[in-house]
């Protein structure tokens, strides 16, 4: 499985990191902070865990959504007010059949992916999850938490 995470912060990275260690799973990290890109694609995702360093290193990171191409699943995690914007821009992820996930915070946020995807292709979530950026390619995994996906009609 092919997955793009759109929005590679503190969340976006931690599912990343996470989503990786699944065999068969391929990870692909969009952003825009170019140090940041930088950071994961030399030394992988560095997550403070439980007082212990994981470092992640099979997730590949980058700016351009047409270098990693149509994916089977684009998880949406920018900011609310980028979300229009972020899946405008990396447009390139999202195929026919694309599945495209938002776990964000705030309203409005189905509506927009909806406008560019198609509303069949949506579904939402919320996650109890949190997470801290520490710097380029750093996270902490702040606290665990239960994720609940579900359609949008169903």
């Amino acid at each position: 499985m092919k997955i793009a995470i759109i929005g590679a912060g503190a969340m976006g990275c931690l599912y990343g990191a996470k989503l990786s260690t699944v065999p068969g799973v391929e990870v692909n990290l969009l952003d825009v902070w170019k140090e940041h890109v930088d950071a994961i694609n030399a030394c992988g995702i560095l997550m403070e865990e439980q007082g212990n360093i994981i470092t992640y290193r099979n997730v590949k990171a980058g700016t351009a959504a047409e270098d990693v191409g149509v994916c089977d699943l684009a998880v949406i995690f920018v900011k609310s007010t980028f979300t229009s914007s972020a899946v405008k821009d990396n447009k390139a992820v999202f195929g026919p059949e694309t599945v495209a996930l938002t776990l964000q915070n705030g309203l409005g946020n189905i509506e927009l992916i909806k406008e560019v995807v198609g509303e069949s292709n949506v579904i939402a979530g919320t996650t109890a999850h949190g997470a801290t950026m520490l710097g380029p390619g750093r996270i902490r995994h702040a606290g665990s938490g239960k994720t609940i996906i579900g359609e949008l009609n169903g």
